[in-house]
């Protein structure tokens, strides 16, 4: 085990044959270092849940003679342990989407979840609708019912750029405040590497994502990712949203810092969180290659390189850009 501060991979390492461990905090995020070589993982890894129930069985058994009857009581306690494995990709993702109740988005989301794409690829996943009562979405692998995630229903307003709002879009804030304090109370965020958030309307391919984040996916990584490089400042376009574990965590503890101190009424949902990331010193990602949004930089459905593709408004379009964009790919496999 080596514990100074002398610059060696993360974690485990081999040298000249021979194992090591590092364990300063310092290390974090260290690769190969000439011949020290880290041990890394380049296949999905397994979450175990063990199970463990406890009973006990009475049995009683009598013997008869001609002068007495005797019975004999005997207890046995038994212990019985399910176990059940569940594999996540490397880095593994939780991914959320949050639909209108009326309009395309909930019969679309149905059909991703029908056909098994876009987050319901994730390795878990979130569906949230705004007012009602929950909706029914599909059934999971197991036979399980999803349904939605039900917040408030919010009156919403279009963004108007003369009068100061940072975009000409949805001013959604107040909902996805909600959002994310829902996510906090689910939980299931700290399990993965990373948590996604995508529109409805955006073709998603996750498997794409996990290539993109995996050189920047560290145990401890302080992480969001920006998108945008249109424009004069760089930026966060909604349509794909991305934090590391721990990145989410420090907007979940401390988000009534931004909340009090950020002039975020009249702001998009998108520009607060990046204004919010940047207040709490969570550290940025630039990654413009990522989305194909005609409100940043456009890309075809065909342009397999992508990740996100928005938007694609109801059901026909959104599968016509899905295919075609699986068949691009394919083409340069063979």
């Amino acid at each position: 085990i080596y514990w100074g501060k002398t610059p060696r991979p993360e974690g485990c390492y081999l040298y000249q044959g021979q194992l090591w461990l590092s364990t300063d905090a310092s290390q974090m995020g260290n690769g190969v270092m000439g011949e020290q070589k880290p041990v890394c993982s380049s296949r999905s890894y397994p979450t175990t849940n063990t199970t463990t129930a406890t009973g006990t069985t009475v049995t009683a058994t009598s013997t008869e003679t001609e002068t007495r009857t005797t019975t004999i009581t005997e207890t046995v306690t038994f212990t019985a342990t399910t176990t059940t494995s569940t594999t996540w990709g490397w880095p593994s993702l939780f991914c959320l989407s949050v639909v209108r109740t009326k309009g395309y988005e909930y019969p679309l989301v149905v059909e991703q979840q029908r056909r098994h794409v876009s987050i319901f690829t994730c390795d878990e996943y979130s569906v949230f609708s705004d007012g009602g009562d929950p909706m029914a979405i599909g059934t999971d692998p197991n036979g399980q019912p999803i349904v939605s995630i039900v917040i408030p229903k919010i009156k919403q307003k279009v963004g108007d750029l003369q009068k100061g709002a940072t975009t000409n879009s949805w001013l959604n804030t107040d909902t996805f405040l909600q959002v994310w304090d829902l996510a906090k109370k689910d939980g299931r965020f700290e399990r993965h590497d990373w948590t996604v958030k995508v529109d409805p309307d955006a073709v998603f391919f996750p498997e794409r994502l996990r290539t993109s984040l995996l050189p920047h996916t560290v145990s401890g990584g302080n992480l969001y990712v920006m998108n945008c490089d249109k424009y004069k400042t760089v930026a966060l376009y909604g349509s794909l949203e991305i934090f590391s574990q721990k990145a989410l965590r420090t907007y979940v503890d401390q988000q009534w810092t931004c909340r009090n101190e950020l002039p975020w009424h009249g702001w998009g949902e998108d520009f607060f969180m990046s204004h919010c990331m940047d207040r709490l010193g969570v550290g940025q990602l630039d990654d413009f290659s990522l989305i194909g949004d005609k409100r940043c930089h456009y890309a075809p459905c065909s342009d397999a390189s992508k990740v996100v593709y928005h938007d694609y408004k109801g059901k026909e379009p959104w599968f016509n850009c899905y295919n075609m964009s699986v068949q691009a790919e394919a083409a340069l496999h063979k």
